[in-house]
C-alpha cells in the first residue's frame, strides 16, 4: 500500500492504520484470511528556520540609512523532524525595494 498525506508538520509520528477486505460471492471455508491491515507512522523532516537582522546601532526591526554602517543577518537551520533531509538549499530574498546591499559575507 502507498500512503500519500499533506504536507503539514502537526501530522508527524502520526499512526496511519489501513484495512483491506476480500469477499467472494462463492463459499469460503477460511473467513479469517480475507481482510489485511498495515500501519505506518508519518515521517519527515523539518526545519523551524530563524531569521535575525540586526543593525551597527543595535536595532533589529530597522534600518537607518544615516546611522547604520552594517546588518548582521543570520539564518539558523535545523533539522528536527523524524527524517534525513536531503539537498538543502537555503534562500531568502530581500524585500524590493530595500536599502540593503543585496552581497553578503559568511561568518
Amino acid at each position: 500500500m502507498r500512503f500519500q498525506v499533506p504536507p503539514d508538520v502537526g501530522l508527524l509520528g502520526t499512526e496511519l492504520i489501513a484495512t483491506a477486505t476480500v469477499s467472494s460471492a462463492n463459499t469460503d471455508v477460511d473467513l479469517g484470511n480475507n481482510s489485511a491491515s498495515v500501519t505506518r507512522i508519518v515521517t519527515g523532516a523539518y526545519d523551524p528556520n530563524d531569521k535575525l537582522a540586526t543593525t551597527s546601532s543595535g536595532s533589529s526591526s530597522s534600518w537607518t540609512l544615516e546611522e547604520d554602517e552594517w546588518v548582521d543577518y543570520t539564518i539558523r537551520f535545523q533539522n528536527t523532524g523524524t527524517d534525513t533531509a536531503f539537498n538543502v538549499v537555503i534562500t531568502d530574498t530581500l524585500p524590493s525595494p530595500s536599502p540593503i546591499p543585496r552581497s553578503a559575507t559568511p561568518t
